[in-house]
């Protein structure tokens, strides 16, 4: 790791862990606002998590070309702030007991409120974008090595992630609740100010980009300009399906653990930390000796077979047998799906950014934001969707698993007919 990305690092934890603390809190934070209705449940767990992903890329390109104009620094402060205010509200609409009291649509104005709040804070991380290209800026100003350097910042995120999943369950039983969970988050958000505040450089690139709703928000005008790149092209679509995947496996597993195996409160925090240790072991130690042995281009391809593996021994697992057996199936499951998680994530700015010149660089980390943000929504929102139907129709609980294997065989299947390059 270099500290001269430390407020990335920082950033990109703080960002991650706010964004994943969610997920397991939302369950008790649905039972306080009193939603009873199974199917109702499962459709609002998908939108709040989706709000923020939605809102998100709204907001991503504008505050990337905003940055280009008055310099970073000023942006990722602004939006900092604008996570404190967001956090402020969730705050509000779980201290408040008569906010539960009342509703509109049959929804409590409680769980509006948290909407909304999930709202402000995606478009607080719309600097995703700029934290990013102002990590790439470093690492070519500082000469850093950048398939390194962009594995340390995903490990960021991946440790900002963990941390969310395992606090999460602990506050949400705990006598602060869940409500306690999101001051823990206002308080590293504080954090996250100063180390904007006395870390950050105040870098501009003035390249004359100008804020254009018509190509901030066109994905198909923002492909055409790479047309000439197919490597990057097709990195960019595995992107877009590995995040849909992933986002919708996040969405629902919280929920699976606690409907199949009872597993909630300080059970589920003993779990996330047996997945901690898995999924630190497989970044650090792991990945690290696949890429050696197999190579770049090898063990980015072996990322898919992993990938859809550990998501179909999801839905196998609980079919054979019941208690500790199926846990230790699902450990199991869960590593061999973060080998293919972390590879992906550790390889993808590399094949995305490798041998284009610094504004093409920029470019492209830009759109594979935008690119990943639309994919999270859609991940998260259908998830709810299916998830509501499997339970009306009464298939088992992992069938969702199911679904997401078979979404990405299927794209593996097509992606391999339609390009010929097997670089990726």
């Amino acid at each position: 790791m270099s500290i001269k990305l430390l407020p990335v690092y920082i950033l990109h934890f703080i960002n991650f862990f706010n964004l994943m603390l969610w997920g397991p809190i939302l369950e008790p934070i649905l039972k306080q606002q009193r939603v009873t209705d199974p199917k109702l449940k499962l459709i609002l767990n998908g939108l709040i998590i989706a709000a923020y992903p939605l809102s998100q890329f709204f907001a991503i390109h504008p505050l990337n070309s905003l940055s280009e104009k008055i310099g970073k620094k000023k942006v990722l402060l602004f939006t900092q702030l604008g996570t404190v205010i967001s956090l402020i509200i969730g705050v509000m609409a779980l201290s408040i007991p008569i906010l539960s009291q009342y509703s509109i649509y049959s929804i409590s104005i409680g769980i509006w409120l948290i909407i909304f709040s999930r709202i402000i804070d995606g478009i607080s991380g719309g600097n995703a974008m700029v934290t990013n290209n102002y990590a790439n800026d470093i690492i070519n100003t500082e000469k850093l090595d950048k398939a390194k350097s962009f594995t340390s910042i995903e490990l960021a995120m991946i440790c900002g992630s963990l941390s969310g999943v395992f606090l999460g369950p602990i506050f949400a039983t705990s006598r602060f609740k869940s409500v306690g969970a999101l001051y823990l988050i206002l308080f590293i958000a504080f954090i996250g100010i100063h180390v904007i505040m006395n870390r950050v450089k105040d870098i501009k690139n003035n390249n004359g980009s100008k804020i254009s709703l018509k190509q901030d928000f066109n994905i198909f005008l923002q492909l055409e300009k790479i047309k000439n790149f197919p490597v990057v092209k097709q990195t960019l679509m595995y992107r877009a399906v590995f995040q849909f995947l992933f986002m919708s496996f996040i969405t629902s597993i919280f929920l699976f653990l606690e409907s199949h195996l009872g597993i909630t409160g300080s059970e589920l925090s003993s779990v996330m930390f047996i997945v901690a240790v898995v999924t630190i072991f497989t970044v650090t130690i792991v990945i690290p000796k696949i890429i050696a042995k197999y190579g770049i281009d090898k063990a980015f391809w072996l990322s898919k077979p992993f990938l859809i593996t550990g998501l179909l021994m999801f839905y196998i697992i609980p079919f054979r047998g019941s208690g500790n057996d199926v846990g230790a199936g699902l450990l199991l499951s869960y590593f061999v799906l973060v080998t293919g998680v972390s590879l992906a994530l550790s390889l993808f700015k590399h094949f995305l950014t490798e041998g284009l010149d610094e504004n093409k660089q920029s470019h492209v980390i830009a759109l594979e934001e935008q690119v990943i943000i639309f994919s999270a929504f859609l991940g998260a929102s259908t998830t709810g969707l299916v998830s509501a139907l499997i339970n009306q129709y009464g298939f088992p609980a992992q069938t969702l698993f199911l679904y997401y294997a078979t979404l990405g065989l299927v794209y593996i299947i097509i992606n391999s007919l339609i390009f010929k390059n097997k670089k990726i």
